[in-house]
């Protein structure tokens, strides 16, 4: 008889769904059970592999910065201020005979030191025995009213040969707004300081005037331009000392000298591998000119990274640069390279 009471009761629904997922959950479990001791069908990893490779990356992220830190407190790798000289060779058929006239080249020193009274820069540049040394501006710096650091320098520099000083902005400054006329200390000392000047000395027989604008592209025309009109005249081997690489973008573009020499750029302040100087404040990311020797219309053009720093963000990849340029009186001395 039906609803005797030996009938089994039906189970609610809301059990069925509860039993199901117990069920499902349980074999969850088998299945990580099988993963994490190797039975079984399935063989995939207990973590994901996207979290594993975030945290590899992380662990790289903080080494890599870690390395920076150290290498910027302790001035080495990308952070070195260990100075270097690169070498580069340019042909002249005003050069007498084969002869080579070698010139260094300095910049940017902005105050900087190496060793004690910079012994160590002039050391390194007294065995180069150049037979010209060019100074293309910014060896002080503005924020500071010490002179005594490129007097001194120069007056060691002048024992090894004769020194060619062209201003900076930072000379500029100095000189003009805060009245420390640095160029009669100089001068004092035996300096060829030139402002829209030129001076005229013969090397191993070779004729050569040396000049240098003391501005940049925005009063070139009132200052400079009666100079330069002048300078490019000259017959003699012409090497214009000129600190702002930008002058040559237009205003001297067709420049009618054999040698322009600048600076300013610091290289950039940051080496970036194959693409150069990162940054300058003048023209901002990868400036025109940036670094090393370029070829204009009738001049050679070298610039150099410079020796110090101005700014608060360090030069990165980019250590001090003592340049020296070979002007040869023949074509096949063209080689460049670079020492410690």
């Amino acid at each position: 008889m039906k609803g005797d009471g030996h009938a089994k009761p039906r189970k609610p629904a809301f059990w069925k769904r509860s039993r199901k997922k117990e069920k499902a959950t349980e074999e969850k479990h088998a299945i990580n059970r099988n993963v994490s001791t190797g039975n079984g069908k399935h063989s995939v990893a207990g973590k994901s592999p996207v979290r594993s490779i975030l945290a590899v990356i992380a662990v790289l992220a903080i080494l890599l910065m870690l390395w920076l830190g150290i290498s910027c407190i302790r001035k080495t790798g990308p952070f070195s201020e260990e100075l270097e000289t690169d070498f580069f060779h340019m042909y002249s058929g005003k050069v007498m005979g084969n002869d080579t006239i070698r010139l260094v080249v300095l910049s940017d020193l902005h105050n900087a030191e190496f060793g004690e009274n910079n012994c160590e820069l002039v050391e390194k540049v007294r065995k180069l025995s150049p037979d010209l040394i060019l100074l293309a501006g910014d060896m002080v710096d503005k924020k500071s009213s010490n002179t005594d650091i490129v007097v001194s320098l120069c007056a060691q520099l002048k024992e090894i040969a004769p020194v060619y000083y062209g201003l900076g902005n930072h000379e500029g400054t100095m000189m003009y707004v805060n009245g420390l006329r640095v160029d009669g200390l100089l001068r004092d000392e035996g300096i060829n300081v030139l402002i829209n000047e030129s001076s005229d000395v013969t090397v191993k027989g070779t004729a050569i005037s040396i000049g240098s604008v003391a501005t940049g592209i925005y009063n070139f025309d009132e200052y400079s331009a009666p100079f330069m009109e002048e300078f490019e005249k000259k017959d003699t081997l012409k090497i214009l000392i000129a600190h702002f690489p930008d002058l040559f973008y237009e205003r001297l573009a067709d420049v009618n000298v054999d040698l322009a020499v600048s600076g300013h750029y610091h290289g950039g302040q940051v080496r970036l591998p194959f693409l150069g100087g990162l940054y300058s404040a003048d023209h901002g990311l990868f400036p025109k000119y940036c670094d090393g020797m370029f070829s204009l219309t009738n001049a050679k053009l070298f610039v150099t990274r410079g020796l110090g720093n101005s700014h608060l963000f360090p030069r990165i990849n980019n250590r001090p640069q003592i340049a020296v340029i070979d002007v040869n009186g023949r074509k096949d001395g063209t080689m460049t390279g670079s020492v410690e």
